[in-house]
């Protein structure tokens, strides 16, 4: 890590252009404040590779936000979760979850009620049986 930290005060003292240093540290903030086994990881490593930013500054910077957004996990957890089950944001939020607005409310009597187990057409649901077998009845 020292090695690393060395290479990119070298870098930072060189004559890299600062767009290239800069490019690095920000992709490499996206990609640390991101979960890491995503898509998108996979395409900003690409751009890292394509757009020739510093890969040292890059390492460092993922290791630098990565653990920056470890430690605010739960910080960043106890926010959301306030800004979902806020009572002027809840009708804000059902707005883009219409199905969960006819479940409002109902949550204890959704508890205590069996689970519907009747087929398409009000038929019983045999999960024993294959669906040829379930189309047939």
């Amino acid at each position: 890590m020292l090695r690393l930290m060395a290479k990119t005060l070298k870098v930072l003292n060189s004559e890299t252009d600062p767009g290239q240093i800069s490019l690095a540290l920000v992709l490499a903030m996206i990609m640390g404040f991101t979960p890491f086994f995503s898509l998108h990881n996979l395409v900003i490593l690409f751009l890292v590779l394509l757009l020739r930013a510093n890969l040292s500054s890059f390492i460092l910077g993922l290791a630098l936000f990565g653990s920056i957004a470890y430690l605010l996990d739960p910080l960043f957890h106890r926010a959301g979760l306030f800004l979902l089950t806020a009572d002027p944001l809840v009708g804000f939020c059902l707005v883009f979850q219409p199905d969960r607005a006819q479940l409002q409310g109902k949550g204890d009597e959704m508890d205590s009620k069996e689970p519907d187990r009747s087929g398409s057409e009000g038929q019983p649901f045999l999960p024993h049986l294959s669906v040829r077998e379930r189309m047939g009845r």
